[in-house]
């Protein structure tokens, strides 16, 4: 139930509490045999250190995240994880370990079939393209993400994406 609480609670924005609720979480999670929310106990800690800024501590818990779904084969789940710790490395400024997950992400939503990661990683890699300044890839790959969608798919599909092209046309 800490579990859930915690992702409940990081609807309110209220991170440290969600730290706090995940670290219990964690701790009970290691004196039972039921570790069935333990890997998403492990995303919501990572999330929450993301959004206090504190990038270390977010990517170990989002790696962690990332092996217990690999080990349960949870393919939308690595997705996730993997999405998110390549924007906690573009937010700390490392933009190549950025990149690098992001097409590893890019790779495994194409093999599986996870269309709204493919356009989340692609937003994300467009992102990291206007990061460097290279704005006529960004878009690009911007483009590539919002390719299909219908009208009203867009708003709907990820804020970022139209987020991304409006400050890259500005930038430029």
């Amino acid at each position: 139930s800490l579990s859930y609480k915690g992702e409940v609670e990081s609807l309110s924005n209220n991170f440290p509490f969600v730290e706090k609720l995940c670290r219990e979480a964690i701790e009970w999670y290691r004196n039972t045999l039921n570790k069935k929310r333990l890997a998403e106990t492990y995303y919501n800690l990572g999330f929450s250190f993301y959004a206090q800024s504190m990038f270390t501590e977010a990517i170990k818990n989002l790696d962690t995240s990332y092996k217990l779904h690999e080990k349960n084969n949870n393919i939308r789940e690595m997705c996730k994880a993997n999405t998110t710790a390549a924007v906690v490395y573009e937010e700390s400024g490392n933009y190549e370990k950025a990149f690098e997950l992001a097409r590893k992400g890019l790779n495994l939503a194409i093999e599986n079939n996870e269309d709204w990661f493919r356009r989340t990683t692609l937003t994300i890699i467009g992102s990291l393209f206007g990061d460097i300044e290279d704005y006529r890839t960004a878009l690009a790959y911007c483009f590539q993400a919002g390719q299909n969608l219908k009208p009203d798919e867009y708003n709907s599909f990820n804020p970022r994406l139209l987020r991304v092209i409006a400050e890259l046309y500005s930038r430029q």
